[in-house]
């Protein structure tokens, strides 16, 4: 390496160290909270565990030392001073194999309870950042960083810093034993270990630099992966016969993977191999010294066994310490982007204050002049959009896709905010509600509602966690929503598991599973009715029976319905057509179709297709 390479590689280094400085005092407070008065024992034990090698070096050179003097002696030997430090050496020796086991055990509590901690950090920054973060292919960069590391970077700091905290006891230790000897020894020690603390800085940057590089390879791997061995894509893997093809890219971009880490690997042991090679030849020139002085009889047997014990541990302390700096430096690179992930803000807040109480149980919605475009969309989701929902009404909107139906209802939730004009409910903006306040006021289904690996009650009454279980609420909404049917054709009823997920559950067709989500939006008593794609998955048998249920549980209820189906649109109060993020015509079905506009040419279109059916 060139001189002018060196000095930037150096700068390089020694600036990122400098980083680390600042984002280490927040991970070993991570570690401290999740850890708690353990992380307190584990101290302790460390500190004794810390001291007991120098405490064992001291004791086999009195033993030493004594087997030495009794040797000598042609009267009777004083074994007292062979047997008290030799029961002091044994006694050292179990307790440090004592120490070894409790601290063994406090580490896999301390363990578990860092992971649990981080993961929970993780779910809750997960479940309160803003829906927006998911519309970037930088957000599940940070989110596989977080996720892929958080199980055991802060365990393997604190396993860093404990090491850490018992290697410099130790060294301290063995340099106070050593200084006797001369203290240029001790200085020798300590400067045999510097290349192996520059190696492992460099190579744990090095690594780093490399994981974040390749976080697209690897998630994309993990997309392969899945892929192949999910039962969603199963069935058309095997049909169109791909599954060798994306078993081949799997192991094609995992053997790229495998070969850039294995020569960063090589790079680091050979680096390794030289610092050792130094550190070795050190140790045999400092002990063919000390042999000549036992020779000449200027230090006894156990002065000899006492040094090498002194210098080799002591330089193995030094290394294992400069070692855990490079180990604690690599995982706080790691954990930085957990932080990372972790200091994610949402937008999306709550108002200053308690907000506007919303008058009246029945709710009217309005959305005056509403633009609104995704992140990183190239045109508007909705444009100068306005409609208004009169309270108790039930509103259905159709349109194209991609006609800004399903944002209508992201809107409303407040999953996003409009860049320009408002929505209200009974004149009120929403961003003026308080979010949880607003949600409360909501009973929503989505387009793809979640599949619960659940009970059929479960199911349900997952809209509504407080509200617990009642059975009765629980059959009235499943009466509602036509999804008694299901529990009365199964042998354990409400208490039958459902989904795959766990063993013994049992699936559902696509329609079922929409009826219990429908249930789970009659179990929530919201003011506002929303349901996107309703009866998509139902036959037209199901869809009549559900239409005039939804009637009866719907009534003295604001309902908004966005549906392809015009057999379901043609029930509700006022049907909006929609197209690029507006609405074209309003009114009720009979009105529609005699303006002979938009909806009633979709409207023979769609009655023409089911007659060939």
């Amino acid at each position: 390496m060139k001189r002018h390479q060196y000095t930037i590689w150096f700068k390089s280094n020694l600036k990122n160290l400098a980083h680390q400085v600042y984002t280490l005092p927040r991970a070993i407070s991570l570690v401290k909270d999740a850890a708690g008065r353990w992380g307190l024992a584990w101290a302790g034990l460390l500190v004794i565990s810390g001291l007991l090698p120098a405490a064992v070096a001291l004791l086999s050179k009195f033993v030493i030392d004594g087997i030495s003097a009794a040797a000598g002696q042609t009267g009777p030997a004083d074994l007292m001073a062979v047997i008290l430090p030799a029961s002091l050496l044994a006694c050292a020796i179990i307790l440090s194999m004592l120490c070894q086991t409790a601290s063994d055990w406090v580490r896999t509590l301390m363990a578990e309870r860092i992971s649990d901690h981080v993961t929970g950090l993780i779910h809750d920054k997960s479940t309160s950042i803003d829906m927006a973060y998911y519309d970037f292919a930088e957000f599940y960069d940070h989110l596989h960083r977080a996720k892929s590391e958080a199980a055991h970077r802060p365990l393997a700091l604190m396993e860093n810093l404990g090491d850490f905290f018992k290697s410099a006891i130790t060294f301290i230790s063995m340099i106070g034993l050593i200084i006797p000897y001369g203290y240029w020894l001790a200085a020798l020690l300590t400067a045999s270990t510097i290349p192996a603390f520059f190696v492992a800085i460099h190579h744990r940057l090095k690594f780093h630099e490399w994981w974040k590089s390749v976080t697209q390879k690897e998630r994309k791997a993990g997309y392969l992966d899945w892929l192949v061995t999910s039962r969603e894509s199963a069935a058309e893997i095997r049909a169109f016969d791909t599954g060798d093809h994306f078993k081949a890219a799997y192991q094609a971009l995992r053997k790229g993977l495998r070969r850039e880490r294995m020569g960063l690997v090589k790079s680091e042991k050979l680096s390794e191999i030289t610092g050792a090679s130094m550190a070795l030849a050190i140790t045999c020139a400092v002990m063919i010294r000390m042999v000549l002085e036992a020779v000449a009889g200027r230090v006894t047997p156990g002065d000899l066994v006492l040094f090498y014990q002194a210098f080799t541990n002591g330089q193995k302390m030094a290394r294992a310490l400069l070692s855990n700096i490079g180990e604690i430096y690599g995982n706080s690179l790691f954990i930085e982007d957990l932080f990372t992930f972790l200091s994610l803000v949402p937008a999306i807040k709550d108002p200053v204050g308690p907000g506007p109480v919303i008058a009246g149980e029945m709710v009217e919605i309005q959305f005056e002049n509403v633009y609104f475009h995704y992140p990183g969309a190239s045109r508007d989701a909705l444009c100068d959009f306005c409609l208004c929902i009169p309270a108790g009404k039930t509103v259905a909107i159709v349109g194209k896709n991609g006609a800004g139906k399903s944002t209508i209802v992201r809107l409303l939730c407040r999953f996003y905010d409009p860049d320009r004009g408002k929505i209200t409910i009974n004149g009120v903006d929403i961003r003026q509600i308080p979010i949880a306040r607003l949600r409360r006021m909501l009973t929503v289904m989505f387009q793809a509602p979640v599949q619960y690996a659940d009970t059929i009650s479960g199911n349900i009454a997952a809209s509504d966690i407080d509200a617990g279980r009642p059975e009765r609420k629980i059959r009235a909404a499943a009466e509602a929503a036509g999804a008694d049917k299901i529990a009365g054709r199964m042998a354990g009823g409400y208490d039958t598991l459902l989904g795959r997920w766990l063993s013994g559950g049992t699936d559902l067709s696509g329609g079922e599973w929409r009826r219990l989500a429908l249930a789970r939006t009659a179990f929530r008593d919201g003011q506002i009715i929303v349901l996107d794609e309703p009866t998509s998955s139902m036959d037209s048998w199901a869809e009549a029976e559900w239409t005039a249920r939804f009637a009866e549980y719907a009534c003295g209820r604001t309902a908004i319905i966005v549906t392809h189906r015009f057999t379901t649109a043609m029930h509700a109060d006022i049907i909006c057509v929609m197209d690029n993020g507006r609405v074209l015509e309003s009114g009720a079905h009979e009105t529609l179709v005699a303006k002979n506009g938009l909806y009633a040419e979709s409207w023979q279109a769609q009655m023409g297709v089911r007659s060939l059916i």
